[in-house]
């Protein structure tokens, strides 16, 4: 957003709210809330003769009030602030330089580097990351830190330490409990929510939480840590502008008294800004050396504890390449031990040159000064800056209660991700999941019969009876009684239920040009004023014949720096882990950079300095595909809104690791350098993209018309194009991954020493990357040899640095990264979460939500049709290649079940000659009918259309006389309704009574069976549904070799009635849509949206390769519109607000009283006005009279011109040519997402 933007949205807020609160004062001296409760009840009682209002959703009443001269005097000072400000603030930009590009300035005249260290950012405190910006920052000054080495900004302040710590033992963190943050220990240890879960799910905690549980390991950690300043932060600091807007939305919702909307924004604060502030940092940098040894040596050197801890020091000193005192003796016995049992071994640089083995401690320290980073950070929980001097427009009471209801949502956050449990490993009690103990390891399990579970719901019909300005509007329907009364800003309202009438949903026609009011014209005409004279200032800036360049290429130009690549902000398709669409806007107005003025960035994204490097020196083992993680999507593919065990599985790297692991029957090791850089992430307040936007309108275009069908294929399609998921966070940087694949058999001789397995591809991986090891680090060892022999695949990937080529050493690598950053892994939330009100404001509340909804159904369709439940386990007989989620039938025994054949019927809606290729008898009875023993199973009903043309004649007459016959070509929809059934046995029939079933295929889908659109030998295909084949067979003899044992079928609506048991047969309880236990479940069809599934024995289907993704659009979108509803009036029971769509523009406004009540009287009509219809009469009238008249007067004065000045025939030319210009180019800018 420009800095004209933002004062004038400044303005506006402060304007309505010291408005809002002078109304709010002067009702103090009006009536209470029982007299408004009282005048209001006989302002109902007396009004009989009015329409009575039905309750239905799509009117509702607006909650404030302000008539007359008063509203509109006030909103023409509004203007009047508005337009000063922004002159002044363009006249400061003359005089000054903005904020976003002071400090480049700064860097140009002292010509030292920005210090990218700094507090005041929001901090998640569970995930242990960095959120968006709380404080501001400002390079006003120029300040530098005191020894002159960095600019810092205004609001902050340094203290020199120039400290370095080297630990020459380690300490040892026996279990994950006792974890301790690397860079995060000072606010970890914080009080004020439930602490124990500070940090329990940074990616750090995970790892090592995850090796010393599967490992039976424990961790030592050696560090040196060199530390340069503290950064602290000014407490007269001021909040930023983007935390502000948040805080007044969230304001504006509790004056309100709408607590519900005002927790959900406070919850997408903490979404945004996290749970704490930054108050201070220390920058410096830290090489660790983190080890998980097996927790048994532990154990067994548990008298020489130290001597364990001076071992693990002595391999840090090796690997820094420190030249060690003759007291430390490399090849002890007890060192090599501990080698013997390492699990797992991770280096990390944090800050300081980039690490790669061989590297000695003084290189690594000299590379610091221009690699800061946070070693450490301090900080307070995020209400507590939510006070009155951080906020002086707001009275006290407000503040405290925002304070509050943030602090709450901070606290359910706590809360909601707080897992009680046993935490020991040892105890037989133990939860994995578990992050706080409770004490319940030493409990004793008893049985608690369990007698199920049950939810009633009682529909309660409400409605809003709507009073404006103390004038009754509507009155209540007869037989109720009110639930409850309130008075906001002088206008009365009641909200009244119902206890003996039923309510219908009322739709609303859209009325007239003859709506338009006095008011909302002077109202419409004040805006067009104030927007001409915006534009007419804002071109008059500008110097004549100047042009406007736009685009980071007028910032590269200028600045010689490169643009950053690496963007959040993208669509993101979460099952082929693949970048779709951009979802939200990028501009480069300020010429942002990243602190370091490196990178050229938008003015939508901030970046966090990382500066971080981490080498495996042991492999980790994927034994199993279905423990796959990706190696940069980690982040998005653990999300959990929707099916994430699906995630990433339709990736190419996923299928690689797939095939290779089932096929040559191997697991995969994988070992690798992470080199991060940045972490970029999308500001909250970030603008959505024209196109995505467009493609929204689109969809709501068809939600305001109730065309839901058309609505959801657009919906499809807007998956298809951006995806599932929105990415909000981008960790930019480059990683070098060497993945092998070694048989099961090797892996299993080992398995005591699975260990020296990963160390064995660790040692193969510095063999690639030209590292020299040390004698007894030899790659000759017979196990190295063994693992090399046995190694069926093996890949080298680089993803980012200079392109990998065997023999490169990792320092030539880590040289390359600057210039070549690529995303390494990624964050994000569903695409439907961006589809909220703040991101639309144009759009009504409930409309918005809709449109959410109907977006989130189509990701989850997406989801549901490339779902494969089946057994996953490789050495099952039961094992299905194609199956991505385990439905728990590995150890199932198949049931034999009799087919009795498919049918379909169909009757013609329009047109004709379309059943003819829908019907299909069972081939069992010949008749559109189930034989004996078994029973109908309707599966689905839907309407197949098809278009078609023919050429119609008319006779048509002028003054009945004069006659002609016109023909031309009418588009007609036929329509015939279908209904698919098949038959199931309904108990003991005899024996070889049934079809042989032998698989199905369609027109895109090939039968797994023959791998082929075709049928097996001796097997006709039946027609079931528009184009699915079912194939069967009548020859027992012939046939049986062929056929596939076959356990039901269920769709979207309907069941497989073959797992019920006896029991819930009897109670009648709906069938479930899965496959009974031995029975793997496949795909048959996608009709019109809804999934047809059927059962085959598992194991059947697992030859050929894997499945590709199935993509959206799974609807067919109508061939001609239906009936359309045009909705006029949209209201939101929970905001208590009003939308009124204008006839003129088709644009959505809030709806202000009087409006509100002229459309009440259009919807329900005035017996004393004139109807819609003499109204229309009589304006087309009017009209067409001015039109007559106007175009007379144009005529004669061109008449009149040409005859008095016929010698400037040169002149009119060139005014046409004017007007044609202007009239292109009116055309070329209307185009409008709305």
């Amino acid at each position: 957003m420009s800095r004209r933007a933002n004062v004038a949205t400044d303005l506006f807020i402060f304007s309505k709210r010291i408005w809002h609160w002078r109304l709010t004062r002067e009702q103090n001296s009006e009536p209470s809330l029982e007299q408004g409760q009282e005048s209001n009840q006989k302002a109902n009682t007396g009004s009989p003769g009015k329409e009575q209002f039905v309750p239905g959703s799509l009117v509702h009443v607006q909650d404030q009030c302000v008539t007359g001269a008063i509203f509109t005097m006030n909103s023409f000072i509004v203007t009047v602030l508005i337009w000063t400000a922004v002159a002044c603030a363009e006249e400061d930009k003359l005089l000054g330089e903005t904020s976003e590009t002071s400090f480049r300035k700064c860097q140009q005249a002292f010509n030292i580097p920005v210090l990218e260290v700094l507090p005041g950012g929001g901090w998640d405190n569970l995930r242990n990351i960095d959120m968006g910006r709380v404080m501001d920052l400002t390079y006003t000054n120029c300040k530098t830190t005191e020894d002159g080495h960095y600019i810092i900004p205004d609001e902050v302040f340094t203290i020199p330490q120039k400290e370095s710590n080297l630990d020459m033992n380690s300490e040892i963190l026996d279990s994950w409990v006792n974890y301790r943050s690397t860079t995060s220990a000072s606010i970890n240890m914080g009080l004020d929510f439930p602490f124990k879960v500070n940090g329990k799910f940074s990616s750090e905690f995970q790892r090592m939480k995850t090796l010393q549980v599967k490992d039976h390991a424990v961790t030592t950690r050696v560090q040196v840590r060199n530390l340069a300043y503290t950064v602290k932060n000014n407490p007269s600091s001021e909040l930023s502008l983007g935390f502000k807007k948040e805080l007044m939305e969230i304001c504006d919702h509790l004056e309100k008294n709408q607590t519900k909307m005002a927790t959900y924004l406070a919850e997408l604060l903490v979404l945004n800004y996290g749970t704490h502030v930054i108050t201070s940092v220390d920058a410096g940098a830290a090489l660790i050396q983190e080890d998980h040894i097996r927790s048994s040596f532990l154990k067994i050197h548990n008298g020489n504890h130290v001597a364990v801890t001076t071992s693990a020091g002595i391999t840090f000193a090796k690997a820094v390449n420190f030249n060690s005192e003759v007291g430390f003796d490399y090849q002890n016995s007890l060192t090599r031990g501990y080698l013997a049992n390492r699990t797992n071994s991770r280096m990390q640089s944090i800050g300081g040159a980039p690490f790669y083995p061989g590297i000695t401690l003084e290189t690594w320290q000299n590379g610091m000064a221009n690699h800061l980073v946070a070693v450490d950070r301090s900080g307070l929980p995020l209400h507590f800056f939510i006070k009155p001097n951080k906020l002086p427009g707001f009275p006290y009471h407000l503040v405290e209660k925002l304070s509050k209801t943030v602090e709450t949502a901070v606290r359910n956050y706590y809360n909601f991700n707080t897992y009680p449990g046993c935490t020991n490993v040892d105890s037989p009690n133990f939860n994995f999941q578990a992050n706080t103990d409770d004490g319940s390891c030493d409990g004793k399990v008893a049985n608690s019969p369990f007698g199920g579970v049950y939810q009633s719901n009682e529909t309660g019909l409400r409605w809003n009876v709507m009073e404006i300005c103390i004038e009754t509007a509507l009155r209540r329907p007869e037989n109720s009684e009110d639930i409850e009364s309130l008075v906001s800003n002088m206008c009365y309202w009641n909200q009244g239920g119902t206890t003996k009438t039923k309510s219908s949903v009322l739709l609303v026609d859209a009325w007239g040009m003859n709506m338009a009011g006095t008011v909302c014209t002077m109202n419409s005409f004040m805006a067009l004023v104030f927007i001409w004279t915006m534009a007419a200032h804002a071109e008059t800036d500008k110097p004549l014949g100047e042009t406007v360049k736009t685009g980071f290429q007028t910032c590269k130009d200028t600045l010689k720096l490169p643009v950053l690549e690496v963007l959040p902000g993208g669509g993101w398709d979460n099952l082929r882990n693949i970048d779709m669409g951009r979802v939200m806007d990028l501009t480069y107005t300020n010429c942002k950079t990243t602190e370091d003025g490196h990178y050229i960035i938008p003015d939508e994204v901030f970046t966090i300095p990382q500066k971080e490097s981490n080498l495996d020196m042991n492999s980790e083992i994927l034994d199993s595909w279905v423990n796959y993680h990706s190696t940069t999507s980690f982040s998005i593919n653990t999300e959990l809104s929707l099916f994430s065990k699906v995630n990433g599985k339709f990736s190419s790297e996923f299928q690689r690791m797939k095939n290779l692991q089932v096929k040559d029957q191997a697991v995969t090791t994988r070992v690798q350098v992470r080199n991060l850089v940045y972490t970029v992430k999308n500001s909250p307040t970030s603008e959505l993209s024209l196109g995505f936007m467009k493609a929204l309108m689109d969809i709501c275009d068809q939600l305001e018309k109730n065309q839901t069908k058309m609505a959801t294929y657009l919906a499809e399609l807007l998956v298809l194009n951006y995806g599932t998921h929105v990415i909000t966070s981008v960790d930019a940087g480059a990683a070098l991954v060497q993945e092998d694949h070694i048989r099961s058999s090797f892996l299993l001789d080992n398995q005591n020493s699975k260990n020296s397995v990963t160390a064995s591809a660790g040692i193969a991986f510095l063999n690639i990357v030209n590292f020299k090891l040390e004698a007894d680090y030899t790659s000759q060892n017979a196990l190295t040899k063994s693992y090399l022999s046995n190694r069926t695949n093996s890949r080298v990937q680089s993803m980012g640095g200079v392109p990998f080529y065997p023999g490169i050493t990792l320092e030539t690598w880590q040289k390359g990264i600057t210039n070549h950053l690529v995303a390494i892994d990624r964050e994000g939330l569903p695409l439907h979460f961006f589809i909220k009100p703040d991101k639309l404001p144009g759009l009504p509340g409930p409309l918005v939500k809709k449109l959410s909804k109907t977006v989130e159904t189509a990701v989850r369709h997406y989801y549901t049709f490339n779902t494969h439940p089946g057994c996953t386990s490789v050495n099952s007989p039961n094992f299905d290649f194609q199956a991505n989620m385990d439905d728990g039938s590995c150890d199932e025994k198949v049931t034999n079940f009799t087919f009795g054949g498919v049918y379909q019927e169909c009757t013609e809606l329009s047109g004709d000659g379309l059943c003819q290729y829908l019907e299909q008898k069972n081939l069992l009875t010949g008749a559109f009918s189930c034989p004996s023993g078994y029973t109908p199973v309707h599966l689905l009903s839907q309407t197949h259309e098809e278009g078609y043309s023919r050429l119609e004649c008319k006779k048509k007459c002028t003054l009945k006389i004069f006659c002609k016959t016109v023909c031309e070509d009418v588009f007609r929809v036929a329509k015939a309704e279908f209904r698919a059934y098949w038959c199931a046995a309904t108990g003991q029939v005899p024996e070889n009574s049934g079809l042989l079933f032998g698989g199905v295929f369609t027109d895109k889908n090939i039968n797994p069976k023959t791998n082929a659109q075709s049928c097996p030998a001796g097997y006709i295909p039946l027609r079931l549904f528009e184009n699915l084949k079912v194939c069967v067979s009548l020859d027992y003899e012939l046939g049986y070799r062929f056929s596939v044992p076959f356990g039901g079928f269920f769709s979207c609506i309907t069941g497989n009635p073959l797992i019920n048991s006896n029991a819930s047969k009897n109670a009648g309880a709906p069938s479930l849509k899965k496959c009974p236990g031995g029975f793997s479940q496949h795909l048959a069809v996608i009709s019109d949206g809804c999934q047809v599934s059927y059962c085959v024995k598992a194991g059947i289907f697992t030859g050929g390769a894997l499945l590709p993704v199935r993509l959206p659009p799974y609807t067919k979108p109508p061939l001609m519109s239906q009936a359309a509803t045009n909705t006029v009036i949209v209201t939101s029971s929970e905001t208590a607000r009003s939308w009124i769509k204008d006839p003129q523009t088709n644009q959505w406004k809030l709806g202000e009283p009087l409006e509100l009540r002229r459309a009440m009287t259009v919807i329900h009509g005035d017996s004393s006005g004139m109807s819609g219809g003499e109204a229309a009469g009589i304006t087309l009238a009017v009209i067409v009279a001015l039109g007559v008249v106007i175009v007379l007067a144009i005529y004669s004065t061109r008449k009149y011109k040409k005859k008095e000045y016929q010698a400037i025939d040169e002149r009119e030319s060139l005014v046409e040519s004017l007007a044609t210009d202007v009239s292109a180019s009116n055309r070329e800018q209307d185009p409008s997402p709305a």
